[in-house]
Parts: C-alpha cells; sequence; structure tokens
C-alpha cells in the first residue's frame, strides 16, 4: 500500500489474522456444540467428523479475515465496509444451514420446540460474539495513535 510503511503493514497483518483466527476458532469450538445440542433435540445423529470441524473454523476465520486486516490498518469507513461485507457472509450462512437444519423438525413437543429455539438463539449469540470480538481485537491495536518516543515524553 502507498504510504504505509512496512513494519505498520505487518503489525496490520499478524493483529488481523490473531483476530479473525482466535475469533474464528472459538465461535466454531462453540457453535459446534451448540449444533450438537440441536441434533439432540431434534432426535437426529450427533456424530460430526474432525474434518468438518476444521472446516468451520477455517470458514469463520477466512469471512472475517480481510475486515480485521483492514480496520488493524485503519478506521475509515471501507474497512468497517468490509468486515461488514464478511459478517454479512456469515451470517447468510448461517440462516441458510440453520433453516436446512430444522427441516426434520416436526411433531416436536412443546419442551423441545423451546430448547430449539434456546439453541438457535445461543448460536445467534455466538456469532454476534464473534464479530464484536474480531473488530474490538483489530482494532485495539495502537494504530494511528501516536505513542511517546522517550522517557521525556511521557512526563
Amino acid at each position: 500500500m502507498i504510504g504505509v510503511s512496512k513494519g505498520r503493514l505487518r503489525g496490520a497483518l499478524i493483529t488481523g489474522v490473531a483476530a479473525a483466527a482466535t475469533t474464528g476458532i472459538a465461535s466454531a469450538m462453540v457453535t459446534r456444540m451448540l449444533m450438537r445440542a440441536t441434533a439432540l433435540v431434534l432426535m437426529e445423529p450427533t456424530s460430526f467428523s474432525l474434518v468438518g470441524s476444521a472446516g468451520i473454523a477455517l470458514i469463520y476465520t477466512v469471512a472475517l479475515l480481510p475486515g480485521c486486516i483492514a480496520l488493524a490498518l485503519t478506521r475509515q469507513r471501507w474497512a468497517w465496509a468490509v468486515l461488514a461485507a464478511g459478517c454479512a457472509l456469515l451470517l447468510f450462512e448461517a440462516v441458510n444451514i440453520g433453516y436446512a437444519e430444522t427441516q426434520a423438525a416436526h411433531d416436536l413437543t412443546a419442551v423441545r420446540d423451546l430448547g430449539l429455539g434456546l439453541v438457535l438463539t445461543a448460536i445467534v449469540g455466538v456469532y454476534a460474539l464473534q464479530m464484536y470480538a474480531a473488530a474490538r481485537w483489530a482494532t485495539r491495536a495502537s494504530v494511528g495513535r501516536v505513542l511517546p518516543t522517550t522517557s521525556a515524553d511521557t512526563r
């Protein structure tokens, strides 16, 4: 990028990757457990593969990675728009997967119906927390702030 030092770009890459990967992996672990709870409520098979779980973590990370890197580099509107696009992709996929998974919800008791609603609400909450935490982590870096260079400047 023009006007961005290599050190600043390197720092933004490290911060952005850390923000997207950490929140993506944590979110994937929690949502995978909630997907298991959904399967239990629907009385469906609860077996999940390690490859599938790793794929979910990868998708969660890659979707927010460009936005996290952009936010670690700048706070301009375009960076927020890039993150919003990744969030929209995640939400779109979540709605589609949730809809497909709950097609098996037939003849549920009131308790199971309530349980399904609670689990799906929890999944939405996890997504929201992932997006918030990734944005917060990416923007917490010292990019754009002037830091003191000598001990005399801190007095």
